[in-house]
């Protein structure tokens, strides 16, 4: 996913001048992407998931982690493991953790203990059969455990989590086996959940939960995917639970289970498979398994090897979530499935070669390209130029009614992105939204929404535009839109920003919004070369407004001569055999040209709530159309190039602009804004950086 910091006016104090009047008391923050999905994600978890993710026991898991998978939306570190394999053989079991609370003696069934037992770590292990158990609001009751509830605060339902244990030596197959039942007046059904964790990696093996009732109901669920060192948490969705006679039972199936190493993608078309030796194995079944459809993309183990790499021919489906799986064979024994799950990646796309534009006409053009190793897709990013005829010359930035709009109504909006850019939505490309919801008036006219829903987690919902060189007709811009509110009275702000420093401009101004439709139009001062428009929801009924807003429209006057360069389109080809688009240019006018870059791209997961994440190749040469010389050599002379020399990042800067470096998450490795024409960060960990000149951006792989 493509990713920006971004701006948070802070939530103290701020006192709004009167409306239309500047206002520059108030700091604005800076807050880190990764930081702020993660409180999200945090909010959204039931609570006992809350409580043992603040605990020392869960510091090293994610929340996102969990949300994840309970969305059904398997992640890289999320292995959804398959239940056991039937064999034509019955494993041996072996008991690998054992636990009947037979020295729970204290309180009973109905009258448990009122002493936490999991308060103090050190005495909850004089309990234990077996020591290295935490847990929290877990009670004695007459030699069974009782999972309480927090019924006044927000530290959920009690948990227990199990000292680590070896799962992985016997192939990995496993079961829990246990009885409970809910105690729970309001919820005599619930499901006692389980989460088996890899405390190595901090990642989640697998979940399931078993419904029990207020009647003791016996509990069996078998596994497959166990680690060296993991672990078992288990709490009840509603708490109040008892809980007893507890069993982690490993399977032995007479050989052992290869290790999955890696799948790879050799082509678009091809993926390589490797995996361990397994001692006596003659041979290896191989399959691959589409989790997303829950299909075999392949027919099932129709794959076999007797070395420990194979090459599978099978043309990919980019954001589909694959599972590997290897079986070893004695010829008489054949192990459990060794697995190894994920988004079938390539290390990095190649760069296209943008070509001349063909059929060019005054409402459109034909862009053109060569193939890039690995793209799936591509996109074409269009820039406009305009060169002001005369004094007084009015140029265009942004003309947006929000038709591209996917769905909803004023009355029922449907969630649209959570701090992502809008590229899919909206005509100009580079807008950002945190907290977006789409919908559409009486009259089929697409409308934006931003809320304050997150406002006590201090997260309120935002709209930044691309960035833009403000810095003609003396720093001042237009900017004009409708809005209205869903519930009450609203308060938005309206500002320039400085993205990169943080920092708002002179000028900022209140706009009060009411319950109907209304127009708004202010003149902004202060801009310069690199800043943004920034409009925040403000002040809205607690729990949750939405304010709506459509016809935005951003305006500069020029004076004659002035050069400016901005954001008109971005033109997707889905197909990585189509290697050519066309850009529609309606109402061009005198002193209008453009010009295209294309990237090629492979879109590794897509999350219409927290963001696609995509892997980008480098951007193309630029592509100009019917451009005068001149601009194509001022351009050209002040373009900066970024490119990898071994692990050392090269960033040649002709024109002295701000330099910034960026993790692919967002948090900033270095600035350099001295002006240096060359500027160097020696970075050893592979992946993608963002790298910033200026108002220009592109990504790098190491």
């Amino acid at each position: 996913m493509k990713t920006k910091l971004f701006l948070v006016l802070a939530t103290c104090s701020l006192c709004l001048a009167p409306w239309g009047y500047a206002d520059t008391s108030n700091p604005i923050e800076v807050a880190n992407l990764d930081q702020i999905r993660e409180a999200k994600a945090l909010s959204e978890l039931p609570a006992p998931l809350r409580s043992f993710l603040k605990s020392d026991a869960g510091s090293k898991y994610k929340a996102s982690d969990f949300v994840k998978f309970l969305r059904n939306e398997p992640t890289s570190q999320i292995q959804k493991a398959p239940t056991i394999e039937n064999a034509d053989f019955t494993p041996e079991e072996i008991v690998v953790l054992s636990e009947d609370f037979s020295k729970w003696t204290a309180g009973s069934e109905g009258n448990p203990d009122a002493t936490d037992i999991a308060a103090d770590s050190t005495t909850m292990q004089t309990y234990m059969q077996t020591p290295g158990w935490n847990g929290f609001l877990a009670y004695q009751a007459g030699g069974v455990a009782y999972l309480g509830l927090d019924e006044v605060g927000d530290d959920g339902p009690g948990t227990l989590l199990t000292p680590e244990l070896n799962l992985a030596a016997t192939g990995g197959a496993y079961k829990l086996k246990f009885r409970a039942r809910s105690a729970n007046p309001m919820q005599e059904t619930q499901a006692l959940q389980t989460w088996t964790l890899d405390n190595a990696t901090g990642s989640i093996i697998n979940a399931r939960g078993y419904d029990i009732t207020s009647e003791w109901t016996e509990c069996e669920m078998d596994f497959t995917g166990g680690g060296n060192r993991s672990m078992i948490l288990l709490h009840g969705m509603q708490g109040m639970v008892y809980f007893d006679d507890f069993e982690v039972i490993a399977y032995d199936y007479g050989i052992g289970k290869p290790v999955v190493e890696d799948m790879a993608l050799l082509s678009l078309d091809q993926i390589s498979a490797r995996w361990t030796k397994v001692e006596n194995a003659t041979s290896y079944h191989v399959a691959l398994y589409d989790v997303d459809n829950g299909v075999y993309a392949l027919p099932e183990y129709d794959i076999q090897s007797a070395d420990t790499t194979c090459v599978i021919d099978f043309p990919i489906v980019a954001s589909t979530y694959y599972r590997l799986e290897v079986k070893a064979t004695d010829g008489e024994h054949l192990s459990p499935a060794g697995t190894l799950f994920g988004y079938l990646t390539p290390d990095a796309v190649g760069t296209p070669e943008a070509l001349p534009a063909t059929d060019v006409t005054d409402e459109s053009f034909t862009a053109n390209w060569n193939a890039a190793s690995f793209a799936y897709c591509y996109e074409v990013n269009v820039t406009k130029h305009h060169i002001a005829q005369a004094d007084g010359d009015v140029v265009v930035l942004s003309d947006e009614n929000f038709d591209l709009m996917p769905g909803g109504t004023a009355e029922g909006p449907q969630t649209l992105v959570q701090l992502n850019y809008m590229d899919k939505y909206m005509q100009q490309p580079g807008w950002m939204v945190d907290l977006g919801l789409t919908g559409f008036t009486s009259d089929d006219s697409g409308i934006l929404g931003i809320t304050n829903m997150m406002a006590d987690w201090g997260i309120p919902g935002f709209l930044l535009s691309p960035t833009f060189d403000l810095s003609n007709g003396g720093g001042k811009v237009k900017v004009e839109f409708k809005a209205k509110s869903f519930l009450d009275d609203a308060v938005l702000v309206l500002s320039l920003v400085n993205y990169e420093e943080g920092v708002p401009f002179p000028g900022y101004v209140g706009v009060p919004v009411g319950t109907t439709w209304q127009d708004f139009s202010y003149e902004l001062e202060g801009g310069v070369n690199g800043c943004e428009i920034y409009i925040m929801v403000y002040d809205a009924t607690e729990g949750g407004d939405v304010i709506y807003l459509d016809d935005l429209k951003v305006t500069q006057t020029l004076n004659k001569d002035e050069y400016i360069r901005f954001p008109y389109r971005k033109v997707a080809s889905e197909e990585s055999s189509v290697l050519q688009a066309i850009v529609e240019t309606p109402g061009s006018a005198a002193g209008d040209f453009y010009s295209y870059t294309v990237n090629g791209y492979f879109p590794i997961t897509i999350d219409p709530v927290y963001g696609d994440e995509i892997l980008y190749g480098e951007e193309s040469n630029e592509v100009y159309v019917n451009a005068p010389d001149a601009v194509k050599a001022i351009d050209a002379d002040k373009a900066a190039k970024a490119y990898f020399a071994g692990d050392e990042l090269r960033i040649e800067n002709p024109a002295g602009e701000p330099v910034y470096i960026y993790t692919i998450g967002g948090a900033l490795i270095k600035a350099d804004v001295t002006g240096s024409a060359v500027v160097t960060s020696r970075l050893t960990q592979k992946g993608v950086y963002i790298v910033r000149v200026g108002n220009q951006a592109a990504k790098v792989v190491r």
